[in-house]
């Protein structure tokens, strides 16, 4: 993958649901509780100190990406820069 060449690190293995939700585009809960009640961050010695980049296929009400940002920040991560690559039209 080009985004962990020169020197960046591959942490895609940090963030794991680890409790099933339903599908959000199905009309499951967008509360953010429900994310940071279902996610886990694993490998926290990949994130100390360092900048991370999240990335979302599509965002819509961005409370994945808070709830995400939050717990990796909580895990040692100095700053947490989101991506996403599509945003919702309308919700």
């Amino acid at each position: 993958m080009l985004l962990t060449q020169q020197g960046r690190i591959d942490a895609t293995s940090c963030l794991q649901r680890y409790k099933k939700v339903e599908k959000k585009s199905n009309g499951g809960n967008r509360d953010i509780n429900v994310d940071l009640n279902s996610i886990k961050v694993n490998n926290h010695h990949l994130l100390k100190g360092q900048t991370v980049l999240l990335l979302d296929d599509v965002t819509t009400t961005g409370n994945s990406f808070l709830s995400c940002e939050t717990l990796l920040e909580q895990a040692g991560a100095l700053r947490v820069v989101k991506l996403a690559l599509g945003k919702t039209a309308s919700y």
